[in-house]
């Protein structure tokens, strides 16, 4: 597959909405990106929803918000 970043570039042909299991894993794998891969699989999604509102910051402006930075794997 390659590294987290070259995955990051690749181009998905045919798109269709997450829904809601796919939501959950994308939490959960932010979760683990950020670190948090040893909590329990509810503690990971209880630390996203309670960090939205950095995680959307960074997301919107990473050049401006660098807090991603910090966490144990933020590429």
């Amino acid at each position: 597959m390659g590294a987290d970043l070259n995955r990051g570039l690749l181009e998905f042909a045919d798109s269709k909405p997450l829904g809601e299991r796919g939501i959950y894993w994308l939490k959960i794998h932010l979760a683990n990106k950020m670190g948090k891969d040893k909590l329990s699989m509810e503690e990971r999604l209880e630390y996203v929803n309670s960090n939205i509102d950095l995680i959307l910051r960074c997301a919107a402006d990473p050049l401006k918000h660098r807090e991603w930075t910090e966490f144990e794997d933020c590429w």
